[in-house]
């Protein structure tokens, strides 16, 4: 479970995921492998000259596991994950920059991998100000602390945004492809991938984000679960549908 205040809600490394739950890209995965070794061996590192990498940037659409993956991170390095409330921070126009400098006080002040949402979103209307502030206390973090930072984005517009030259490692998460969509099946419907491989299946999630897929799939096994009855495939696809239908 989480605890909160007003800006942050914490949880323990416990309450999170692990690596073996996240469907991502070969890509990223040796991405993330790479960046988890560093931050466990970090004198290691720096012996050999080399700068500690504590900022990601992950971007991609909705559902896609930018989050779940941030939580896995924080699991597979035994921290606490603080998902910063980024809408309260700029709900308030009169606050926003009292209320930026209290979340990098906490960062630097109390190691934790910290989650930051879609702050590139146009609604928030930040300022270069904004941009420039959080960029500078992210390298303060980098050079005197030892907390992670990992920014999400679901806007392409992020390329042009001061905070990437403060981001140490850029990745970029796609919509699922068929391998993807076969290791969802294997994590959340084992014993049921072949569902994976039917045309049917693979036109429907198509347009569907990962966090989608799984929350049928989990359904499915629920109701499998609940009654006793053996998964058929056309129960899969109707939830499948059903889920598409809803969130289109």
């Amino acid at each position: 479970m989480g605890s909160s205040n007003s800006l942050v809600e914490r949880f323990s490394p416990t309450a999170t995921p692990n690596l073996g739950t996240i469907v991502i890209t070969d890509k990223n995965r040796r991405l993330i492998n790479a960046f988890i070794k560093e931050a466990r061996e970090p004198d290691e590192f720096r012996k050999n000259g080399l700068p500690r990498r504590a900022t990601l940037l992950l971007r991609g659409p909705s559902g896609v596991g930018k989050v779940h993956t941030a939580h896995a991170i924080a699991n597979e390095l035994a921290l606490d994950t603080c998902l910063v409330k980024t809408p309260l921070i700029f709900a308030d126009g009169e606050n926003e920059l009292r209320n930026l400098d209290t979340v990098f006080k906490m960062i630097i002040e109390e190691k934790a991998l910290y989650i930051i949402e879609d702050c590139f979103d146009s609604t928030f209307r930040l300022s270069l100000r904004h941009f420039n502030m959080m960029a500078s206390m992210l390298k303060v973090n980098r050079e005197f602390a030892q907390s992670i930072v990992i920014l999400t984005s679901t806007r392409k517009s992020v390329d042009d945004s001061p905070l990437l030259q403060a981001t140490d490692l850029y990745m970029t998460f796609p919509m699922p492809d068929e391998a993807a969509l076969r290791e969802l099946f294997n994590i959340y419907l084992p014993g049921y991938s072949e569902f994976a491989e039917s045309s049917r299946v693979v036109n429907t999630c198509m347009e569907m984000a990962h966090s989608e897929i799984a929350r049928a799939l989990k359904q499915v096994r629920f109701e499998s679960v609940a009654t006793g009855n053996k998964i058929t495939f056309g129960q899969v696809l109707n939830a499948l549908v059903d889920t598409l239908v809803v969130n289109s």
